[in-house]
């Protein structure tokens, strides 16, 4: 956002430069009748108006995009990368190898609305859709608490590194 305020300016200021400067250094010594002083005055408002734009819409979305990586830096959690299941199997393994993985993922990074990866079917009660979704929780937090966690936190140091270059 610095930069393209800062920057910005340069165009203005070369183009008043050149319109204020004396004729022996260069400029035009405020004589716009010169063969290049007309060209001055349009880049100088052109220049202007697009430094007000430019600068005015980083303004407005710099700081929309600090308060939105300001919510995003209380739940700086990523899930695991997910190894696809063998393309042959069924539609049924690979809806329940998904939700295993989902819930693994919320184990690790709990949603703040909770979230139910399954489908419900129309033969099911809601209470029985509910129960299935709590075993399938509690079955992804079994997995991640089984998994090693000296090399989630080797995962995690080595991505906190990645984003600060």
């Amino acid at each position: 956002m610095v930069g393209s305020a800062i920057g910005g300016i340069l165009p203005i200021a070369f183009s008043l430069v050149q319109i204020v400067l004396p004729i022996k250094k260069g400029g035009l010594d405020w004589n716009l009748n010169q063969e290049k002083g007309e060209y001055s005055i349009f880049i100088l408002v052109g220049s202007v108006i697009s430094w007000l734009i430019t600068s005015g819409f980083h303004l407005i979305l710099s700081f929309r995009m600090v308060k939105q990586t300001a919510v995003n830096d209380k739940t700086n959690c990523t899930c695991d990368i997910v190894q696809p299941q063998n393309p042959l199997a069924s539609n049924a393994d690979k809806e329940a190898y998904e939700a295993l993985n989902v819930a693994i993922c919320y184990a690790k990074c709990p949603p703040a609305q909770p979230f139910c990866p399954l489908k419900k079917t129309k033969e099911e009660s809601y209470d029985e859709y509910l129960a299935k979704c709590n075993e399938l929780a509690a079955k992804g937090k079994a997995a991640f608490d089984a998994l090693p966690k000296e090399a989630a936190a080797a995962v995690d140091a080595s991505e906190d590194e990645d984003e600060l270059l």
